[in-house]
């Protein structure tokens, strides 16, 4: 494939164009996929909003160029001023908890941004999974903002295999109504496809205008080729159009498309 230089190469693998609304969701790493892609997009020289609508813990070092915390009133402005002096990916929250998370912002404060030509892309993480590989979602989540164009569900390869319990997985008991798997049974590529292909899991609360893909993170060599493309698979049987494979070893997002 032929890239061109005006746009990261993995932002070009996932069809990204300026003013997309990103939003992550699921387990196995949305994070470090949002910061990674968000700092390639910045180095080419586009504005990038990092925010959460429910929380996240604040950025490393060397993530972000500034991190800005305040009310949704004051945050508009705050975001003029700091893109107009040269930032490139700026991490947003209404403030921080006890345990060094950033609070989120509303689904309507993304939507006000996203129209008001402040920011060339909005990165959005939408719930959490406990630094669990896989997930399902309750009834509140995942916070996904109405003007989302782009919505990625993610899941860790490394989920495969896994017993069906608290420890190894987040909301088991969800993947289990969702599938009829029973605690302690192993997670297999149909399980983890049919949670993210249903309605109630990793396509829950997509906004019908929204394009959205299931990402499968952690493909991280290969010897992961096999397990991902089998997964990768299910998903295009149960009707995922499209199934992206990801890594973000060694700070790197590579990402390749599945058809």
């Amino acid at each position: 494939m032929i890239y061109s230089e005006s746009m990261p190469a993995a932002a070009q693998v996932l069809g990204l164009k300026r003013g997309d609304i990103v939003t992550l969701s699921g387990g196995g790493g949305k994070t470090s996929i949002m910061f990674t892609l968000g700092a390639e997009l910045a180095r080419y020289g586009f504005r990038v909003l990092v925010v959460t609508t429910t929380h996240i813990g604040v950025p490393k070092p060397g993530e972000a160029d500034c991190l800005l915390m305040a009310g949704e009133r004051e945050l508009p402005a705050l975001l003029d001023t700091f893109f107009s002096k040269g930032a490139g990916l700026v991490v947003a929250g209404t403030g921080m908890e006890e345990s060094f998370r950033l609070c989120a912002v509303s689904p309507e404060f993304v939507c006000r941004i996203a129209g008001c030509g402040t920011v060339d892309f909005i990165l959005i993480e939408a719930d959490g999974a406990a630094m669990k590989p896989f997930k399902a979602p309750r009834s509140y989540e995942p916070v996904i903002p109405a003007c989302t164009t782009l919505a990625l569900t993610v899941a860790g390869l490394d989920a495969l295999g896994l017993e069906l319990d608290a420890r190894h997985v987040h909301r088991p008991e969800r993947i289990a109504a969702l599938t009829g798997l029973r605690e302690g049974e192993r997670i297999g590529s149909d399980v983890m496809a049919d949670v993210l292909c249903h309605p109630e899991g990793g396509r829950r609360n997509v906004p019908a205008g929204a394009r959205w893909h299931p990402v499968i993170n952690k493909v991280d060599s290969e010897k992961h080729a096999p397990a991902a493309l089998e997964l990768a698979g299910r998903l295009l049987e149960k009707g995922a159009g499209q199934v992206f494979l990801s890594s973000t070893l060694d700070g790197q997002l590579r990402i390749d498309l599945v058809v």
